[in-house]
């Protein structure tokens, strides 16, 4: 019976060191592979059972981060549909789009109430995007910290021999245009996941550029479409960062 229990207890540590997430350098989780979704509308869910909380539903041919693996269950950071909510008592309001985290180790939930699923954890002085005011709650973007669960035989491996080709292009790119005047338009968001910059700017083809300039001033364009002219500053990160030249509004 010794023997069996030391066995079963081996299996448990080794299944543990499997399945461990492993941090990038940033201190985030870093994706294992991007995945594929096969179907529509299937569940996200807060852990990795079907009888957990369905978080939200994602559908066919939309990709995904998977973090990590649980038998038949893949760890994803969640979609920007999926529903987040965080505490007015641990945030300072920046405007009325965004607000910075007060406190270290701060729980994004499910739903406006302490009893609801934990899906991911900020801390202090990072930005988050309001949506919603909810009493003594803000519903906020999700952030890049928040996952939940999604069955493994819905999702397909990315190949990632094209993701390496893609990625090198856009470092190829990126390289060439260094020290060249760049314009770029999008839509400026607070930056969750770093601190490389304050703020980022979205371009309708989904690129992420990081914004380095005033914060005052681009916490004054957050959610508004923007010109921004500046120089790419050479970095080993997977967006490129924009130094500020000009900046203007466009809508």
């Amino acid at each position: 019976m010794r023997r069996i229990s030391i066995a079963i207890l081996f299996i448990l540590v080794v299944g543990r060191v499997c399945f461990a997430e492993e941090p990038d350098s940033s201190g985030q989780k870093k994706c294992l592979f991007v995945g594929e979704v096969n179907s529509d509308s299937i569940n996200i869910r807060s852990d990795s059972t079907v009888n957990s909380e369905v978080v939200c539903k994602i559908n066919k041919k939309e990709c995904v981060d998977v973090i990590s693996e649980s038998y038949d269950w893949y760890k994803i950071r969640l979609p920007q549909n999926a529903p987040s909510f965080i505490k007015k008592d641990f945030v300072d309001i920046s405007d009325d789009k965004t607000a910075t985290v007060s406190k270290d180790n701060v729980n994004v939930r499910l739903r406006p109430d302490t009893a609801s699923a934990i899906l991911g954890k900020i801390d202090r002085d990072e930005a988050v995007n309001i949506l919603e005011d909810r009493g003594g709650w803000y519903k906020i973007e999700p952030i890049n910290s928040s996952f939940g669960w999604i069955r493994k035989n819905f999702v397909n491996k990315i190949d990632e021999e094209k993701i390496k080709l893609a990625k090198k292009a856009k470092k190829d790119e990126r390289e060439a245009t260094t020290d060249k005047s760049i314009s770029v338009e999008g839509i400026i968001k607070p930056k969750t996941f770093t601190r490389i910059a304050t703020h980022k700017l979205i371009t309708e083809d989904d690129e992420v550029y990081l914004l380095n300039g005033n914060k005052e001033e681009l916490a004054s364009l957050n959610g508004r479409r923007v010109k921004v002219v500046g120089k790419i500053i050479p970095a080993e990160y997977s967006n490129p960062i924009i130094e500020i030249e000009k900046i203007e509004a466009l809508d």
